[in-house]
């Protein structure tokens, strides 16, 4: 546990609050403390997210609480990322799935949730770029088979709520790294008028077809992005609360700055949250990882940057298995770097977190301790 306390400035909040708010005009309460909360965080400090921690790891699945990063610094990340893609590969666990969604939400963690969908016309999965998105939109060939596909997704987050009937939640960011050529989503493969429409019919599914209201939505562009191209096919402010930016590097990490710059930037401007959506070492962690990568490249990029300070969160891609994972394991080089990033005052673990689902009650300044160990 971090030996200090977090001053949650009351006013500060509110004020956010009546400023910006999320762009579902019916979000759950929980969810619109969630943007208002992070938003003040994000001055002082980042949350550390781990995308499947508790899915996957090095060697294991589902086991229970599991987690590479519990086992290293004996803490969950503030942030658990998820994929649906892997509910759909794998539907008989989207019961361990929801329990674990859960279970994080009620320890105070904020959830994330991206979708590498399978390609609707082809049936390839989402690295198959046969033509799809004219197809899906209202209209199209495949119209009828996206929608069964969202309905699918629909029905997954419909069930994310506590024993108390508090709906989850999270952080949605579909279409993601959308200016790269990975996805059938991507760039090469549909117009920017497509896309648009793709986000906005995706919004108004979810949202007002099934009334989800516990959905903030990332909109994440990857490295191929400029400053000049990062919102060339944005779908506008109506249609996204947080400004997100994926980018893995080998030796250019400094290369991610002028993005992330330009996206909390805008975000304090637009009333939008901003974040690092994904990083870490290109292709893997023994691929290209280094001993400091953390406390030496990381860490000083995103706490010495006053330009930089207003990132709610930085997340970390899935630990695969012991060739290909990208937190570093106990006994691997990199490992005491990692403790020392999960120890530095500036990073939000699980255990550092204020409550985030709560509003303050009055205008007063609250000393908020870390959580105590479970």
């Amino acid at each position: 546990m971090k030996k200090f306390a977090f001053l949650l400035v009351a006013t500060a909040a509110l004020a956010l609050a009546g400023r910006a708010q999320p762009i579902d005009p019916h979000a759950t309460a929980e969810t619109r403390a969630l943007f208002t909360n992070l938003g003040v965080v994000a001055r002082e400090h980042i949350l550390v997210g781990h995308h499947h921690t508790t899915a996957r790891g090095a060697g294991w699945r589902w086991q229970g609480d599991r987690s590479d990063v519990r086992t290293l610094v004996g803490d969950f990340p503030a942030v658990h990322g998820w994929d649906f893609s892997l509910l759909v590969a794998e539907p008989d666990r989207r019961a361990d799935a929801r329990r674990d969604i859960v279970a994080a939400f009620e320890r105070g963690a904020v959830i994330t949730l991206s979708w590498h969908a399978t390609n609707p016309v082809s049936g390839g999965n989402y690295q198959e770029h046969t033509p799809a998105v004219a197809a899906i939109l209202p209209g199209g060939s495949h119209h009828a088979k996206f929608v069964a596909m969202l309905d699918d997704l629909a029905g997954f987050l419909a069930t994310l709520s506590d024993q108390s009937g508090r709906a989850v939640p999270v952080i949605f960011r579909p279409w993601h790294e959308h200016t790269g050529a990975t996805m059938w989503w991507g760039q090469p493969y549909c117009t920017t008028e497509e896309f648009v429409a793709l986000w906005r019919f995706t919004v108004q599914h979810l949202r007002d077809r099934h009334g989800l209201h516990h959905l903030l939505w990332a909109y994440s562009p990857n490295r191929r992005a400029s400053p000049e191209k990062y919102f060339e096919r944005y779908p506008g402010d109506a249609w996204v609360d947080v400004l997100g930016y994926d980018f893995y590097s080998k030796t250019d990490l400094a290369r991610a700055v002028p993005c992330l710059r330009l996206a909390v930037a805008e975000a304090a401007k637009r009333g939008k949250l901003a974040a690092f959506t994904e990083t870490g070492p290109q292709a893997g962690w023994r691929q290209n990882g280094k001993p400091d990568y953390f406390t030496g490249e990381l860490l000083p990029l995103l706490r010495d940057d006053p330009a930089l300070r207003g990132l709610a969160y930085v997340l970390f891609w899935q630990n695969s298995s012991e060739e290909q994972h990208w937190i570093p394991l106990p006994d691997e080089f990199g490992a005491e770097d990692f403790k020392k990033f999960h120890a530095d005052p500036f990073t939000f673990f699980e255990r550092d977190l204020p409550p985030l689902y709560t509003l303050p009650a009055d205008n007063a300044t609250r000393a908020v301790a870390p959580k105590p160990p479970s």
